[in-house]
């Protein structure tokens, strides 16, 4: 992380650090789902590249990451100039949603290690949630690896009014976890992700097996 600029130090200036740990009495762990549980960064690139191709656009990967860790929009990065073309946009939508069913089979995985991490959590007592602000498309990798019946409550963006980082889907999920929010942590891999968790009074915690990096986290 580039301390001098993100906190806009001055030569001279004193800088305490300190560990930031959560309570060791969590009860419940809420985990959002591409690029924590499963591996799909890579996918979104590879069919966004696919439909943009043929219409002479180069997709950049950090135009992926940037778009899912900030919240900002996609398509505008891509097009440039011709993002104002909502019928182009659409129908680069609609070949996206088309696309990404052959995608995902082949692409998109859990990530190795998953079920260790979870189990371990289920073993140390904790009771587990997810919550996304996709539609659940990548639920498929959960199920075949066997991990999602970890869950004790799913939200999704069918739960709720406003996606992320808006705090309601963890609102809702530590809700159906039955927990208080200060007695759960969120894992997420983007800086959205901790946004949401400190709208909502969970303790975030961010890994860097997706969109986001240590700079964004922090």
């Amino acid at each position: 992380v580039g301390l001098r600029a993100l906190l806009e130090l001055v030569d001279g200036a004193r800088v305490t650090v300190a560990a930031a740990v959560p309570p060791p009495d969590l009860d419940a762990v809420v985990f959002d789902v591409d690029g924590t549980l499963v591996d799909s960064i890579g996918a979104y690139h590879l069919v966004a590249s696919r439909v943009a191709e043929p219409h002479g656009y180069v997709v950049e990967a950090t135009m992926v990451r940037r778009a899912l860790d900030a919240d900002v929009p996609f398509w505008p990065q891509v097009l440039g100039d011709r993002a104002g073309d909502d019928a182009f946009v659409a129908m680069l939508r609609t070949a996206t949603r088309a696309a990404w069913p052959d995608i995902l089979r082949d692409h998109v995985r859990a990530f190795d290690g998953a079920r260790a991490a979870l189990q371990a959590l289920r073993d140390a007592g904790l009771r587990l949630g997810i919550c996304t602000a996709s539609g659940g498309e990548t639920f498929a990798a959960l199920e075949a690896a066997g991990l999602f019946g970890f869950f004790d409550a799913v939200v999704t963006a069918a739960d709720v009014t406003h996606r992320k980082p808006h705090p309601e889907g963890l609102v809702r999920c530590v809700e159906r976890l039955g927990v208080a929010p200060s007695r759960a942590a969120y894992v997420g891999d983007t800086a959205v992700d901790v946004r949401a968790s400190r709208a909502a009074g969970l303790w975030p915690v961010g890994v860097l097996t997706g969109a986001g990096d240590g700079a964004s986290l922090a």
